[in-house]
């Protein structure tokens, strides 16, 4: 007989190593962004306290469209069920999620004129978690 509450194999014997993939839902963004295709990488931006990314996806409809997380690394892939004439065209992205961001956290928009906006805010609750691991371990570490 087999017990259906026992957690998985991983789960139980590595906690630390078992994570769940988070789909973030595709948004409608209500009509055009404006910006020039030339201008999206210069408005993306990764950093500590921000993490916003704009990609040009005209040719991908939301359906088409997936954008995941698996640890702290976004994941957007794109693969076209029809293509009118022509092979479909794929595509795949990663970016790694700044310390501190949440990986559940993360919101898509696409707007009228095909701009994929993926964008994070920084999550206090890390900062404090990892702040207390810190003085934890610098407790720890004392010679007394």
């Amino acid at each position: 007989m087999s017990k259906t509450n026992e957690p998985y194999f991983f789960e139980k014997y590595f906690p630390s190593s078992y994570h769940l993939t988070f789909h973030a839902p595709i948004q409608r963004y209500p009509g055009p962004l404006g910006y020039n295709r030339e201008e999206l990488e210069q408005k993306s931006k990764i950093s500590k306290d921000e993490f916003r990314v704009f990609l040009d996806v005209k040719d991908f409809t939301p359906e088409d469209l997936s954008v995941k997380t698996i640890d702290e690394t976004v994941i957007i892939e794109g693969r076209q069920k029809k293509a009118y004439g022509r092979l479909p065209s794929t595509f795949h992205r990663q970016f790694r999620l700044p310390e501190f961001f949440d990986s559940e956290d993360v919101i898509a928009r696409m707007s009228d004129d095909h701009i994929l906006e993926i964008r994070a805010k920084p999550s206090t609750q890390k900062k404090f978690r990892h702040l207390e691991e810190l003085k934890t371990m610098d407790n720890v570490n004392r010679v007394k």
